[in-house]
């Protein structure tokens, strides 16, 4: 997939919106077809995630590269946040990064969330 970093952002919100039961480029159906586990922790294209670390929340994770670019995502409705990590870099030293600046962000969304 080749997107904008502006426009991966925006499906990450949809994604977030739409499991929260908004519409928008989807049904609230069709959200929560998305959405539903089809196999052990895995809901057609996404990871269900029992309890996102640090957050102590359920949610919905991805990741992948291109062996160029590494992105990471996540989002917890229950917690009404999201996260979206891109490098430029692809291979193992691009997603052992990306895990470390996702724990720190993590650990800082729980610090400045009242």
């Amino acid at each position: 997939m080749h997107v904008t970093l502006d426009d991966f952002a925006a499906y990450l919100q949809a994604h977030l919106a739409g499991e929260r039961g908004g519409t928008g480029i989807l049904t609230s159906d069709s959200w929560q077809v998305l959405h539903t586990a089809v196999g052990p922790a895995y809901a057609l294209g996404w990871d269900v995630v029992s309890n996102l670390q640090v957050l102590n929340a359920p949610g919905f994770g991805h990741n992948g590269s291109n062996g160029r670019w590494f992105a990471q995502m996540w989002f917890s409705p229950s917690a009404d946040v999201g996260l979206l990590v891109v490098t430029n870099g692809g291979g193992e030293r691009a997603s052992t990064a990306l895990k470390v600046l996702d724990g720190q962000l993590r650990a800082r969304i729980v610090a400045t969330t009242p």
